[in-house]
């Protein structure tokens, strides 16, 4: 249960949070206070943490998601958010954003390579071709020649069921997973793809994964929040140097958060070395969420955020998707 105290210091923390960053009533901001704004941003990798990323890249602490934003309104966003030091941001094959998300990027003056793009890449028919073809999709949207980090989904679409694109047994699954990742590995090889990882792995398919990898992910991205500590698979991401980026982080599916909780909630995700990607629209909650690295919190309300697990999904259970034994999988990296 958290204490009274604990909500009154997230109130606190709320407002402090609207006063510094002198947010109107209205949710909008002068040209004066805009360009105030701008100016005192001079360094973003100064304000966001980077955190090392394999391959010899660094990925920022946190990042601006995407799902289901586009038009004018995305580039608003997005040139908003680079303004406050923003600079990685998510897409997806599926989002049909990529040119929306490169010209907010643009009209901000920065150059493309100190944007930080991640795309997750969901082939519906789960093999290497169609792999291969939402790559080259989504550089076309994007307009680049390479993405700094791609991310594979290698589960395939889940239907209202729960249940995968097709009834395959747990050898077909991982052999098509395994297709999945070669396609990736290869485009990492041609420098489309600077850094490879994962969506939605758990430790069993990790473990599969790397039984037969020439290149070990660079990141893994999984849902975690107060209510869902992941700390098996988190100790063995930072034992094999993978990169944890977390999902549903702030008002997960089903919970009712107030709005001053998000920022702690935030807090308490970074503190665990994990990037976070909350998507907003909205010019108070993107200065909001760009202010968590300029506030700590006590160990006590660590703690009692810490209380809240309750090793509860709120979104799909894809430990559900069984994984091959690592130690039935040849080591001479071949087709399984």
């Amino acid at each position: 249960m958290i204490s009274g105290s604990f909500l009154a210091r997230c109130i606190l923390l709320k407002c402090i949070l609207c006063l510094f960053v002198e947010i109107v009533v209205e949710g909008g901001w002068t040209k004066a206070e805009e360009k105030q704004w701008i100016e005192y941003r001079v360094d973003p990798r100064y304000d966001v943490p980077w955190l090392d990323l394999q391959q010899g890249q660094d990925i920022p602490q946190l990042g601006m998601g995407t799902y289901a934003s586009n038009g004018s309104q995305l580039v608003e966003s997005v040139e908003f958010a680079i303004h406050l030091g923003y600079r990685m941001f998510e897409t997806s094959s599926n989002y049909e954003n990529g040119a929306d998300l490169v010209k907010g990027i643009s009209q901000t003056g920065i150059h493309f390579r100190h944007a930080f793009i991640t795309s997750s890449i969901h082939p519906n028919q789960m093999d290497y071709e169609t792999t291969a073809e939402n790559l080259q999709n989504m550089l076309r949207q994007l307009g680049r020649k390479y993405i700094n980090l791609c991310l594979l989904d290698g589960f395939g679409s889940i239907g209202d069921e729960g249940k995968s694109n097709s009834d395959m047994d747990v050898y077909q699954s991982a052999s098509r997973r395994q297709q999945m990742w070669k396609a990736l590995e290869d485009s990492k090889d041609l420098g489309v793809c600077l850094s490879i990882g994962v969506i939605n792995y758990e430790l069993a398919h990790l473990k599969e994964l790397m039984a037969y990898a020439r290149h070990i992910p660079a990141a893994n991205e999984i849902e975690f929040h107060p209510y869902f500590i992941r700390n098996d698979l988190l100790a063995f991401c930072r034992t094999h140097h993978i990169v944890v980026i977390a999902y549903g982080s702030i008002s997960p599916k089903g919970l009712l958060f107030e709005l001053y909780m998000n920022n702690y909630i935030l807090i308490y995700v970074y503190i665990y070395g994990i990037v976070v990607i909350p998507k907003s629209n909205d010019r108070q909650h993107i200065a909001d969420n760009a202010h968590i690295f300029d506030f700590t919190m006590h160990y006590n309300d660590i703690s009692k955020i810490s209380q809240l697990n309750q090793n509860k999904r709120f979104f799909f259970d894809y430990s559900k998707f069984p994984a091959l034994d690592p130690n039935s999988i040849s080591t001479n990296r071949e087709d399984l």
